[in-house]
């Protein structure tokens, strides 16, 4: 009858920042947008940390941020008298250079085929809660193998892989990536080799990129991407076999000095 009689003394926590954005991918000009509902909040970020924020360091968001290539984005929300928030973090991508043409070499699940080999170039982000949206290319039993080709020789600086970590659903980081690059005659030599580190526990759903320096100039590259043979002995389906799901493969041009 009475309603909620607050404690002056009650300390509350802040929730996240909020993200604008509808697409991780930025189309050319967009730039990252937070917000926070509460008035007087301070949204504090990093761009290339994985320490958790706390009120006093991090740079203060004062307006949206513009991004050339590939890049994770932590932030937090804080005001005084309030329990900071927990760090949310983000990652996003930009449009980098688009193959000439494509060849996926290896057969997709049948349940996730997406849009074939245009589903690695055609820059529609998969919904990171909804792995059954049409946008994300499936692998279990075998790795992801595809050709990608580009006008004469082309510099490449990086290659990002978008992938899905949904670990209740068995979707993990790959085991693996390999990198080839190839020459005008389509011979192909193995430049690099990554091993991304693997999860600990249960994590919430999230779209993550792995970052591949490459440094050289181009005709074609192959890209093998395996997934884990066997789930920790910490998961439910330990020993299983997992899935890797990929909806975008980027390759970004050497930084000019």
């Amino acid at each position: 009858n009475y309603g909620v009689q607050p404690d002056e003394r009650e300390v509350l926590k802040l929730t996240p920042p909020i993200l604008v954005n509808e697409s991780r991918i930025l189309i050319p000009g967009e730039k990252i947008k937070l917000k926070h509902n509460l008035p007087g909040v301070e949204i504090k970020y990093t761009l290339n940390s994985e320490e958790p924020l706390d009120s006093i360091n991090g740079t203060l968001y004062k307006s949206p941020l513009e991004i050339k290539q590939f890049t994770t984005i932590q932030a937090k929300a804080n005001k005084k008298g309030w329990i900071s928030s927990e760090p949310v973090k983000y990652q996003f991508f930009t449009s980098g250079i688009i193959p000439q043409n494509s060849v996926l070499l290896s057969s997709p699940s049948k349940d996730y085929r997406a849009q074939g080999i245009k589903t690695l170039t055609d820059r529609k982000s998969g919904d990171q809660e909804n792995f059954r949206d049409g946008q994300w290319l499936g692998y279990k039993d075998n790795s992801m193998q595809a050709t990608f080709n580009f006008t004469d020789q082309t510099s490449i600086g990086k290659i990002v892989v978008s992938y899905l970590k949904n670990i209740g659903s068995y979707i993990m980081p790959p085991a693996q990536v390999e990198i080839f690059g190839g020459d005008a005659t389509g011979n192909f030599t193995l430049i690099k080799k990554v091993k991304p580190v693997q999860p600990q526990q249960y994590d919430p759903n999230r779209v993550e990129g792995i970052d591949i320096d490459l440094g050289g100039q181009f005709n074609s590259l192959k890209i093998i991407i395996t997934p884990v043979i066997k789930l920790p002995q910490w998961h439910g389906g330990k020993g299983e076999r997992g899935w890797i799901m990929i909806d975008e493969i980027f390759f970004y041009p050497a930084p000019t000095i």
